[in-house]
């Protein structure tokens, strides 16, 4: 056989073979004719298995075979395929369960699997994510009812639940209530400190920041360290000492420092006395009635010094008698509520 194909309009005779297109163009099974130009075609060899046919105007037939990684890259389920560069794609192997996938210009498709914070750091109703860093992010546990969230650049996510007022640690407030609130305690002149400390108002890890306030800012005069004082607050916390609250039971409060023409007081001092009993030196300059009895011997006769030196004989002087010597009372008019101070 000469030739097989179409005739495209040559001015060949209807159903003649056109001689262009030889039984030569074709050296294996799969081969394709295809078109370069008018009327003019080549052999488009069979590509490996597994590839695929692609459009490419660079090529001298305008097509050729190319790996199939539509098909042929996916690997597993949940395997995807992504974009390398222009035209070009590659594998992205499934990632781990719970896991999400981000942007992330850094890697060759582009894309990448991270652990899904989104969805799974959060523990409870209420809980938020809050930056940490770029691109980073943390769960921050819901606060308690009432809280207000409040800026804190001191904290890992830069914001913290607040009592509503903005109550800080160290912070005292009164209050009718016999039951501390969540986050404070009551001022029963006990101790705190952490969970094996055994402080008798609160042993816990959430008196950590009120120990070290109190550590820093009081002497242990006011507000002693069982076993004193050692290198740091830290390490008197983590040494499962207590420190004592400022002694507020049926104490009246006041305003530490030193005002005008006043005596210096230390913060945490207590002072003074419920009831007191006066002693000489208390009392103001006075002066007592006085009656006297003069007595001579029976029968005698009582002189009177002639130079006015007074009477011979015996004189008793007694001044009248006033008062308890009991402790008196100091208290001014007072109404008493409970103390509660901040965590």
């Amino acid at each position: 056989m000469a030739g097989f194909g179409v005739d495209r309009g040559s001015g060949s005779s209807a159903g003649t073979p056109d001689p262009s297109i030889s039984e030569a163009t074709v050296d294996a099974k799969g081969d394709l004719i295809a078109g370069i130009a008018d009327n003019s075609v080549a052999r488009l060899a069979v590509g490996t298995n597994e590839q695929r046919l692609v459009v490419d105007s660079g090529e001298t037939v305008g097509l050729k075979y190319v790996a199939d990684t539509t098909n042929y890259a996916i690997a597993a389920k949940g395997d995807l395929l992504a974009g390398t560069a222009a035209d070009t794609v590659a594998a992205l192997t499934a990632g781990a369960n719970e896991t999400r996938l981000v942007a992330d210009s850094a890697q060759a498709a582009g894309l990448k699997y991270v652990a899904d914070t989104v969805n799974y750091a959060i523990a409870a109703k209420g809980d938020l994510l809050a930056g940490t860093a770029a691109d980073t992010v943390a769960r921050l546990p819901v606060g308690t009812n009432g809280d207000v969230l409040s800026a804190d650049s001191g904290e890992t996510t830069g914001v913290k639940w607040l009592a509503l007022g903005g109550f800080t640690t160290g912070d005292v407030k009164l209050t009718l209530k016999t039951t501390a609130d969540t986050g404070w305690v009551l001022m029963n002149d006990g101790t705190i400190g952490n969970v094996a400390s055994g402080g008798s108002t609160r042993a816990n890890a959430d008196t950590e920041d009120l120990f070290a306030l109190l550590w820093t800012n009081t002497a242990d005069a006011q507000c002693a360290v069982s076993g004193g004082r050692g290198a740091s607050a830290a390490a008197d916390y983590a040494a499962d000492k207590t420190i004592a609250l400022p002694k507020a039971l049926g104490r009246a409060l006041a305003t530490y420092g030193s005002g005008s023409g006043l005596t210096a007081r230390a913060l945490a001092l207590v002072t003074g006395v419920e009831t007191h009993p006066l002693v000489i030196g208390e009392l103001a300059a006075h002066t007592h009635d006085t009656s006297y009895s003069i007595s001579n011997t029976p029968g005698g006769t009582a002189q009177v010094d002639a130079n006015g030196g007074g009477v011979v004989g015996s004189i008793t002087s007694t001044s009248t008698s006033v008062g308890s010597g009991t402790a008196h009372q100091n208290m001014q008019p007072t109404l008493f509520l409970n103390t509660m101070i901040k965590l």
